[in-house]
């Protein structure tokens, strides 16, 4: 006795291949997706604490009446240069403090410098890797005026 496969079992066949490649490209499409907006949120969320450590030491500038040494004050146990007018915060990839080079993956670096009537901070966020580059994530300049005495 033969058995004959007829043309509606075939066609059967065919069709849950079709379904079976249409949802693997839809899951393909998806994870892709999904990947981007990890990347998209990773990259808003760095943006957002480079944006609060700039508006930070922005404020303690502008809230001390331009000195720079509140700022040095504030942040004393981090790296600061000789000449006291430039602060380098440095942060792993979870944007905790860390003193360690080996460990830095994000950078704030801030420095001061005045004229006559003004103090000045200008304020970069950088990846570690890109310091002192002009790719940083974010800048703020910040202008106080001094009073006189």
């Amino acid at each position: 006795m033969t058995v004959r496969s007829s043309p509606r079992n075939r066609l059967f066949l065919i069709e849950l291949i079709i379904s079976i490649f249409f949802f693997i490209v839809s899951c393909a499409v998806t994870v892709q997706l999904f990947a981007k907006s990890y990347g998209i949120s990773q990259d808003a969320a760095n943006c957002n604490n480079a944006l609060l450590y700039t508006q930070n030491i922005a404020e303690i500038f502008l809230g001390n009446d331009g000195s720079f040494d509140a700022v040095k004050a504030a942040y004393s146990d981090m790296e600061c240069a000789d000449d006291k007018s430039q602060l380098l915060l440095l942060f792993d990839k979870n944007w905790d403090c860390t003193s360690n080079r080996e460990n830095a993956f994000f950078a704030v670096y801030a420095e001061s410098y005045n004229d006559d009537k003004f103090s000045y901070v200008d304020i970069y966020t950088y990846e570690y890797s890109k310091l002192y580059t002009d790719d940083c994530i974010h800048k703020q300049t910040i202008k106080k005026y001094r009073r006189s005495i």
